[in-house]
């Protein structure tokens, strides 16, 4: 009875000490899993890449058409998207050239108003002005993601949507979603899928695609993709309705 006693005090002095140490750990409580906290599926615990979320690409691009859909025909969020794109864009922007040569800025300051407020003159299918392609341009990031935007040698620009940049199935390249990317994860190309391909079909071989480097031979950037990373590894722009769009289709 004696040594049954001494146990139970000893084990009942390990339970208070136990307690103790853990009523005075500095763990962060947003550490660890709780019924308002479950666990991540598909992640590792360890940490895991902003791409990781998006590997599957036919996820990627549905979730972008749900959004489209959403901008669309639902009834508020399409006015909403506007109105902050209004609120953004406003009258376009505008630049102040400082050459220091007054006449010179003149020019320059002609000149940009005359190429970006001319159609013809600023987009390669003859219908955006410089206006209208920032205006398309963040609705793009806001809905779907992303979007393209290009300089020809003819000082047009040439604009494709975020669908358009594709992996072929076929390629063992570093490839994310289209853009190819170097060992530090800079982009060195986007490819674009053909605008004629019937978009059930899958781009299969590197040949189906068109590739576009993102920098000229003297590192200037000459593809420039329009998107919001909220990570330093993210490659392609998210829609910022993903975290609604539930909330959205139970309006």
């Amino acid at each position: 009875n004696r040594t049954g006693n001494r146990v139970a005090r000893l084990n009942k002095s390990w339970r208070d000490m136990v307690s103790k140490r853990n009523s005075v750990r500095n763990d962060y409580v947003a550490s660890k899993p709780s019924r308002f906290r479950p666990p991540v599926s598909g992640v590792s615990p360890m940490g895991t890449h902003a791409d990781y979320h998006v590997r599957n690409d036919r996820d990627f691009y549905q979730m972008g058409e749900f959004a489209r859909d959403l901008d669309r025909n639902d009834p508020l969020l399409g006015q909403g998207i506007s109105r902050f794109i209004n609120n953004v864009i406003q009258n376009g922007f505008q630049v102040d050239p400082d050459t220091g040569n007054d006449d010179v800025d003149t020019y320059l300051r002609n000149e940009f108003d005359e190429w970006s407020s001319d159609p013809d003159r600023c987009h390669i299918s003859g219908k955006f002005t410089l206006t209208d392609i920032a205006k398309i341009g963040l609705r793009s990031v806001t809905v779907e993601g992303d979007s393209l935007v290009v300089p020809t040698n003819t000082g047009r620009l040439q604009t494709f949507e975020s669908h358009r940049i594709k992996t072929p199935s076929r390629t063992a390249k570093n490839v994310v979603l289209g853009v190819l990317l170097d060992d530090y994860r800079k982009p060195l190309q986007y490819w674009i899928a053909p605008e004629g391909l019937n978009p059930t079909e899958t781009v299969k071989t590197v040949g189906d695609v068109g590739k576009i480097d993102a920098y000229d031979r003297l590192g200037n950037p000459q593809a420039f993709h329009f998107f919001n990373p909220k990570r330093f590894s993210q490659t392609r722009g998210i829609s910022a309705i993903a975290p609604v769009m539930d909330f959205t289709g139970m309006h």
